[in-house]
C-alpha cells in the first residue's frame, strides 16, 4: 500500500508539473489526430494549404489555341522569370496511372508537381475502387507487359493529337512514380524550337544496368514531332525493346532529333534516380556523391515511392537556405 500510495503521488505531482510548465493541453490532441489520419491525406492537406496561399491554377486537358502572353518583366515579385516561362512555354501533361499503386502514386503527383502543367490528362486502366482523380479510360496499362505498354502509351498519343493545340506548345508523357520540376523543363524548351521534330527524355524499366519491374521516366515532344507520330507506326515498329517502351515509337527511324540536356559531365539532366540510391550504386566518396546529386537545373527524377514525390516538393519549393549562396 505504501509503495501504490507514492506511486500515485508522484504521478499526480508530474501531472501538476506538466500542466504548470506546458499549460497548452493540446498538443495530445493534434498528436492523436496526426496518428489516426492517414499519411497522405495529412501531406495533402498541408500541399493544398501552400498552394491556396500560392494562388496556383490548373485547367483541365483543352484546346489552348487562344493562349495571349503579356511580358510583365518589369514586375518585383520575385517569381517573375518564373511565371513568364510559365505563361510563354506550355507544357500540357499526360501521366500514365500505376493502377497496381491503389492511387497513391497518382494522387501523390497530383498534389505536386502536376499543377505547374499548363493542362492536365491521367490515363490508364480505371482501378476497381472509385477513383478520384479525371481518368481518361484506356483498355491497356503502361505498367503491364511489353506489348501492352505500346498499346497504352499509343492510347495516350492518338488521345493528345485528338486536341487542338497551338505549333508551339509541347507535349510531356510522364509515368505516376516521377518528379518533374516543371521552372527547370520550360528554362530548357525556352532555348529549342518547338516547330523541330524533336523529343527529350525516355520512359524505361533500367536503371544503371539494373531492370526494375515497373517503367518510370518521362519524355516531352514538340507539338510538331507529336503530330508526326501514327498509331499504326507505333504498333509496327521494329525497334521494339522489352525495358524502354519509348523505342515504340520508331524515333530515330523517323529522324526525330533526341534534344535530351546533359551536364558538362556529359549525364543526362532528365530521369535521373532519387540520391539515395544514386550514392549507395556509385559508391560514398564526396566526388562522387556530388557527381550523382545532380545538377541544379536537373529537370525530373524517376523511380520514386510516394513518399519521395512529397519530400521533393517540400525540399525543392520549401526549402531556402537563409544567407547562403545556393552552389
Amino acid at each position: 500500500m505504501r509503495h501504490t500510495s507514492a506511486f500515485l503521488a508522484g504521478a499526480v505531482v508530474g501531472m501538476v508539473l506538466y500542466f504548470v510548465l506546458f499549460p497548452n493541453p493540446s498538443i495530445f490532441i493534434r498528436r492523436h489526430e496526426a496518428h489516426t489520419l492517414p499519411e497522405e491525406l495529412i501531406v495533402r492537406k498541408l500541399l493544398d494549404t501552400f498552394y491556396k496561399d500560392s494562388d496556383v491554377e490548373l485547367w483541365p486537358l483543352k484546346d489552348q489555341t487562344d493562349f495571349k502572353f503579356e511580358d510583365d518583366r518589369n514586375s518585383k515579385d520575385n517569381n517573375t522569370v518564373g511565371e513568364i516561362l510559365q505563361r510563354s512555354i506550355k507544357v500540357h501533361c499526360i501521366v500514365f496511372v500505376n493502377e497496381h499503386s491503389k492511387l497513391r502514386l497518382a494522387s501523390a503527383v497530383d498534389s505536386t508537381w502536376v499543377k505547374r502543367c499548363s493542362s492536365l490528362a491521367y490515363i490508364g486502366k480505371t482501378p476497381n475502387q472509385s477513383a478520384p482523380l479525371p481518368i481518361v479510360k484506356s483498355n491497356y496499362s503502361l505498367y503491364a507487359t511489353r506489348t501492352e505498354a505500346t498499346f497504352a502509351l499509343g492510347d495516350a498519343v492518338s488521345y493528345v493529337q485528338s486536341k487542338n493545340f497551338s505549333e508551339s506548345d509541347w507535349i510531356l508523357f510522364s509515368t505516376d512514380n516521377t518528379f518533374v520540376i516543371m521552372e527547370n523543363l520550360r528554362y530548357f524548351l525556352s532555348n529549342q524550337n518547338s516547330s523541330d521534330a524533336v523529343y527529350a527524355g525516355k520512359i524505361s524499366k533500367v536503371a544503371i544496368g539494373y531492370a526494375r519491374p515497373f517503367h518510370s521516366g518521362m519524355i516531352v515532344f514538340s507539338n510538331t514531332a507529336l503530330r508526326l507520330l501514327n498509331r499504326t507506326s507505333i504498333e509496327s515498329c521494329n525497334e521494339k525493346d522489352v525495358y524502354e517502351v519509348t523505342k515504340s515509337l520508331c524515333l530515330s527511324s523517323n529522324r526525330f532529333v533526341d534534344i535530351t540536356p546533359v551536364d558538362n559531365n556529359g549525364t543526362s539532366l532528365m530521369n535521373i534516380l532519387p540520391p539515395k540510391q544514386s550514392i549507395k550504386i556509385s559508391g560514398s566518396t564526396s566526388k562522387k556523391v556530388l557527381l550523382v546529386l545532380g545538377s541544379p537545373y536537373t529537370v525530373s527524377m524517376r523511380f520514386l515511392s510516394y513518399q519521395n514525390i512529397y519530400s521533393y516538393e517540400m525540399l525543392v519549393y520549401r526549402l531556402r537556405p537563409y544567407g547562403i549562396k545556393m552552389s
